[in-house]
């Protein structure tokens, strides 16, 4: 086969290659498509959902059917502001990862390293271009604001229970004297006697109270 290239050739390439490039691109009108069909709900003409549009009529999921629209929507973007859009849907969805302050300035780096490198613009040039200025994850604040750290568990307390000798019980207390005074019936009957007494006319308290005190210890013998 010769080498030779003829002017036929050249013909043929930039049209098979004009080809190529419209197919490649073809991403953006796909995803713009998929965006009004779900934003205005037209797959409700013949399915339930979207998701039943996707997969039972094109055979993808939703998940690459939005994946489809947000690529769409960033090539549509750097097209404006860009020389280039990016040519695939896995160069778009690489930028998309990118939070949007940062994506035109990665679109243009990976735009002249691949002209002064002469390599193609490919989705893994874009996340090795890319790959500084991913946002880290950002760490979960607590109340104060500071970096929350969550606490860990404190280990419950062990109860130890020590074998103990049974307190014996004390021997109970002797009566008071007070106690003894109660009990004695002779006191008892004394106190009576004194409160009886004490009701009577002097004249006759003395003889009264000798009587009562002889018939008060009959009555205890």
């Amino acid at each position: 086969m010769s080498n030779e290239i003829t002017q036929s050739d050249r013909e043929d390439f930039q049209q098979l290659d004009s080809i190529v490039a419209k197919n490649m691109s073809a991403f953006i009108k796909v995803g713009h498509a998929l965006r009004e069909i779900k934003a205005r709900k037209l797959y409700l003409v013949e399915y339930d959902s979207f998701e039943a549009y996707t997969e039972a009529r094109h055979g993808i999921k939703k998940r690459y059917a939005n994946d489809l629209i947000r690529s769409s929507e960033v090539a549509q973007d750097l097209g404006a502001i860009a020389p280039k859009i990016p040519a695939t849907e896995s160069q778009a969805r690489e930028l998309a990862k990118l939070p949007d302050a940062d994506r035109q300035e990665v679109w243009q780096e990976v735009i002249e390293k691949s002209e002064k490198e002469e390599i193609p613009i490919t989705a893994e040039l874009i996340k090795e271009v890319a790959a500084p200025h991913k946002e880290p994850k950002k760490p979960r604040l607590n109340a104060k604001g500071g970096i929350y750290k969550p606490s860990k568990p404190e280990p419950e307390d062990e109860v130890q229970i020590e074998d103990s000798e049974p307190i014996p019980a004390e021997p109970a207390s002797e009566p008071a004297e007070a106690d003894q005074f109660v009990e004695n019936p002779l006191i008892r009957l004394q106190s009576t006697v004194k409160h009886c007494v004490d009701q009577i006319p002097p004249a006759t308290r003395h003889v009264a109270g000798l009587f009562l005190i002889e018939t008060g210890e009959s009555l205890i013998k």
